[in-house]
Protein backbone atom coordinates (compact mmCIF):
# COMPACT_ATOMS: atom_id res chain seq x y z
CA UNK A 1 0.00 0.00 0.00
CA UNK A 2 3.00 2.46 1.10
CA UNK A 3 4.89 1.94 -2.42
CA UNK A 4 1.35 2.38 -4.21
CA UNK A 5 0.96 5.72 -2.53
CA UNK A 6 4.65 6.61 -3.11
CA UNK A 7 3.89 5.93 -7.10
CA UNK A 8 0.74 7.79 -7.16
CA UNK A 9 2.84 10.99 -5.70
CA UNK A 10 5.75 10.93 -7.84
CA UNK A 11 2.87 10.44 -11.00
CA UNK A 12 0.99 13.41 -9.56
CA UNK A 13 4.35 15.43 -9.22
CA UNK A 14 5.69 14.30 -12.68
CA UNK A 15 2.57 15.59 -14.77
CA UNK A 16 2.54 18.64 -13.14
CA UNK A 17 6.16 19.53 -13.55
CA UNK A 18 5.48 20.19 -17.53
CA UNK A 19 2.94 23.00 -16.61
CA UNK A 20 5.03 24.35 -13.86
CA UNK A 21 8.04 24.59 -16.23
CA UNK A 22 5.84 26.11 -18.55
CA UNK A 23 4.14 28.85 -16.35
CA UNK A 24 7.56 29.48 -15.00
CA UNK A 25 9.40 30.03 -18.68
CA UNK A 26 6.18 32.20 -19.13
CA UNK A 27 6.78 34.30 -16.40
CA UNK A 28 10.51 34.60 -17.52
CA UNK A 29 8.99 35.96 -20.67
CA UNK A 30 6.46 38.01 -19.10
CA UNK A 31 9.16 40.00 -17.32
CA UNK A 32 11.37 40.34 -19.97
CA UNK A 33 9.00 41.88 -22.22
CA UNK A 34 7.46 44.07 -19.06
CA UNK A 35 7.59 47.84 -19.26
CA UNK A 36 6.65 50.63 -21.63
CA UNK A 37 6.30 49.92 -25.49
CA UNK A 38 6.11 53.11 -28.32
CA UNK A 39 3.57 52.02 -30.38
CA UNK A 40 3.69 52.97 -34.19
CA UNK A 41 0.57 52.06 -36.23
CA UNK A 42 0.39 51.90 -40.45
CA UNK A 43 -3.19 53.28 -42.00
CA UNK A 44 -5.59 50.49 -41.21
CA UNK A 45 -7.58 48.75 -43.95
CA UNK A 46 -10.74 47.03 -44.35
CA UNK A 47 -14.59 47.27 -43.52
CA UNK A 48 -15.55 50.08 -41.33
CA UNK A 49 -15.53 50.16 -37.81
CA UNK A 50 -16.56 53.08 -35.15
CA UNK A 51 -14.94 56.47 -35.07
CA UNK A 52 -11.89 55.97 -33.25
CA UNK A 53 -11.25 52.73 -32.73
CA UNK A 54 -8.14 52.56 -34.77
CA UNK A 55 -6.77 55.35 -32.75
CA UNK A 56 -4.02 53.40 -30.32
CA UNK A 57 -2.55 54.72 -27.49
CA UNK A 58 1.41 56.05 -28.48
CA UNK A 59 2.69 54.02 -25.59
CA UNK A 60 1.08 50.81 -24.10
CA UNK A 61 2.67 49.37 -20.91
CA UNK A 62 2.91 45.77 -20.20
CA UNK A 63 2.93 44.17 -16.66
CA UNK A 64 2.94 41.14 -14.89
CA UNK A 65 -0.07 41.77 -13.37
CA UNK A 66 -2.62 39.36 -13.83
CA UNK A 67 -4.93 40.59 -16.61
CA UNK A 68 -8.64 40.40 -16.73
CA UNK A 69 -11.40 39.66 -19.70
CA UNK A 70 -14.44 41.77 -20.41
CA UNK A 71 -16.36 39.77 -17.44
CA UNK A 72 -13.58 40.69 -14.86
CA UNK A 73 -12.19 37.52 -13.97
CA UNK A 74 -8.12 36.51 -14.40
CA UNK A 75 -6.72 36.12 -17.68
CA UNK A 76 -3.74 36.74 -18.90
CA UNK A 77 -1.46 39.90 -18.03
CA UNK A 78 -2.35 43.64 -17.59
CA UNK A 79 -2.00 45.93 -20.37
CA UNK A 80 -2.19 49.48 -20.17
CA UNK A 81 -2.43 52.85 -22.86
CA UNK A 82 -0.96 54.72 -20.97
CA UNK A 83 -2.85 58.01 -19.89
CA UNK A 84 -3.13 61.14 -22.55
CA UNK A 85 -5.07 64.13 -23.37
CA UNK A 86 -6.44 62.79 -26.80
CA UNK A 87 -9.47 60.83 -25.19
CA UNK A 88 -8.16 57.31 -26.46
CA UNK A 89 -10.44 54.73 -25.33
CA UNK A 90 -7.62 51.88 -24.87
CA UNK A 91 -6.87 51.77 -21.05
CA UNK A 92 -6.93 48.50 -19.36
CA UNK A 93 -7.05 45.14 -21.39
CA UNK A 94 -4.74 42.10 -21.18
CA UNK A 95 -2.13 40.23 -23.18
CA UNK A 96 -1.13 36.42 -23.70
CA UNK A 97 1.94 34.64 -24.65
CA UNK A 98 2.02 32.62 -27.69
CA UNK A 99 4.60 29.95 -28.27
CA UNK A 100 8.82 31.30 -27.97
CA UNK A 101 8.38 34.54 -29.26
CA UNK A 102 4.67 35.62 -29.98
CA UNK A 103 2.37 37.75 -28.13
CA UNK A 104 -1.24 38.88 -28.85
CA UNK A 105 -2.30 42.11 -26.92
CA UNK A 106 -6.32 42.77 -26.44
CA UNK A 107 -8.71 45.53 -25.38
CA UNK A 108 -12.21 43.76 -25.53
CA UNK A 109 -15.71 44.88 -24.51
CA UNK A 110 -17.87 42.60 -26.28
CA UNK A 111 -18.84 44.83 -28.83
CA UNK A 112 -16.07 46.05 -30.13
CA UNK A 113 -11.97 45.19 -29.58
CA UNK A 114 -9.00 45.62 -30.81
CA UNK A 115 -6.11 43.05 -31.04
CA UNK A 116 -2.51 42.85 -31.80
CA UNK A 117 -0.70 39.87 -32.82
CA UNK A 118 3.42 40.32 -33.36
CA UNK A 119 6.05 38.60 -33.20
CA UNK A 120 8.66 39.52 -30.48
CA UNK A 121 11.82 40.50 -29.63
CA UNK A 122 13.63 41.78 -26.87
CA UNK A 123 13.18 45.28 -28.22
CA UNK A 124 10.80 44.87 -30.81
CA UNK A 125 7.48 43.92 -31.96
CA UNK A 126 6.27 43.57 -35.29
CA UNK A 127 2.67 42.41 -36.39
CA UNK A 128 -0.92 43.31 -37.10
CA UNK A 129 -3.28 45.46 -35.69
CA UNK A 130 -6.73 44.33 -35.77
CA UNK A 131 -10.16 46.55 -34.88
CA UNK A 132 -13.44 44.59 -35.01
CA UNK A 133 -16.91 45.28 -34.05
CA UNK A 134 -20.08 43.44 -33.48
CA UNK A 135 -21.76 44.37 -36.86
CA UNK A 136 -18.97 43.12 -38.82
CA UNK A 137 -16.47 45.96 -38.91
CA UNK A 138 -12.96 45.20 -39.35
CA UNK A 139 -9.78 46.80 -39.90
CA UNK A 140 -6.05 45.46 -39.98
CA UNK A 141 -2.84 47.47 -39.92
CA UNK A 142 0.66 46.74 -39.79
CA UNK A 143 2.51 47.62 -36.42
CA UNK A 144 5.51 48.12 -34.55
CA UNK A 145 5.90 48.37 -30.80
CA UNK A 146 9.44 49.22 -29.69
CA UNK A 147 10.67 49.31 -26.27
CA UNK A 148 10.68 52.86 -24.42
CA UNK A 149 11.06 54.40 -21.33
CA UNK A 150 8.16 54.45 -19.33
CA UNK A 151 6.59 58.18 -19.07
Amino acid sequence: MIGRVRGLALFALMTALPPLAAQSVDAVRAQALAGCWAVQVGPFKGSTVDSGMTVLPTVVKLDTLPGADIWGKPFGRLLLGLPDTTGRSYRRGFFELKGANRIRLIWASGFTSMSIDATTTAERMRGTAQAWTDYGGEQVAPITLTRTTCP
